[in-house]
């Protein structure tokens, strides 16, 4: 494992326009913003195909936030942090603002828990528009620890038992209704974490998990989707129902596919590894 992890950062893109003395969204831009690192096409590709997306309609509570976690081919680990936003006739739009680092060299790094632990020990930074108009980019951070992968059932009891939870799930994803109470003297998003981590390795696919959702627009791509409200883990498990109803027709990616040749050979190069730890 490297001695040193950077933390990379971007945001959703959007045409900002001040209104009555505030920054509102004036439409969404297609290119992200405010990026402090070239951010890798397979990223790009992800959230061009809408693997991070929240519906319109489905924006979280004011002053909430949703999070959507996704390894990507073992060479990226990414979390976006999604809250409400406006436009400029006061409807509500998410905000995007991701985190990001490599883990291509670091077989046995848990990306997404890294980010987690850094992102929460940080204050939660999340989207915010009046930054768009900061031409200062963000500077590169480090987390204070870098966490593994958490292999093995036998490593802690709290771990256990979310192992045996996984291994008793008949199908992905897991919909799951949640509260904000404390996990092991954490919030219960680590707790999604890694139980999605062990529904992972059950069911032989990266780790994707979205916490504090209303909706989804590839709720099928997840292996664990939590949210706080009944009625939207109903209103998401139809439309799962309904995708795998037409899957002959249009059968929805699990996976973000390489767009070019060289993404391709590392891709390659990922399953390979991701046998080795099967």
């Amino acid at each position: 494992m490297s001695n040193q992890i950077s933390i990379y950062q971007f945001f959703s893109g959007f045409n900002i326009k001040e209104k009555n003395g505030m920054y509102v969204s004036g439409g969404f831009l297609k290119d992200i913003t405010q990026w402090n690192q070239p951010v890798p096409n397979l990223i790009k590709d992800a959230i061009n195909q809408k693997y991070f997306l929240i519906p319109d309609g489905a924006t979280p509570e004011p002053n909430q936030i949703a999070l959507i976690a996704r390894e990507i081919h073992n060479q990226y680990s990414v979390l976006a942090v999604v809250n409400r936003q406006v436009d400029d006739k006061r409807r509500p739009i998410c905000g995007y603002r991701y985190f990001w680092l490599d883990t291509e060299n670091e077989m046995y790094m848990d990306g997404i828990a890294t980010l987690l632990s850094w992102w929460h020990n940080q204050q939660q930074p999340q989207f915010k528009i009046e930054y768009l108009a900061n031409k200062n980019i963000a500077k590169v951070e480090i987390p204070e620890k870098i966490y593994q992968k958490p292999f093995f059932k036998e490593k802690e009891d709290y771990l256990k038992e979310l192992w045996k939870m996984a291994q008793k799930q008949d199908n992905i994803p897991k919909l799951s209704l949640v509260t904000n109470i404390n996990w092991q003297g954490d919030p219960e998003y680590f707790r999604v974490h890694y139980l999605a981590s062990f529904l992972s390795g059950k069911f032989a696919r990266e780790v994707s998990w979205a916490w504090n959702v209303h909706n989804l627009e590839k709720p099928k791509s997840f292996v664990s989707i939590c949210s706080t409200n009944q009625a939207n883990l109903e209103k998401i498990e139809q439309k799962i129902n309904s995708s795998i109803q037409h899957i002959n027709r249009t059968e929805e990616k699990e996976l973000i596919e390489p767009d070019n040749p060289e993404e391709k050979a590392r891709f390659e190069k990922y399953q390979k590894k991701k046998s080795c730890l099967e």
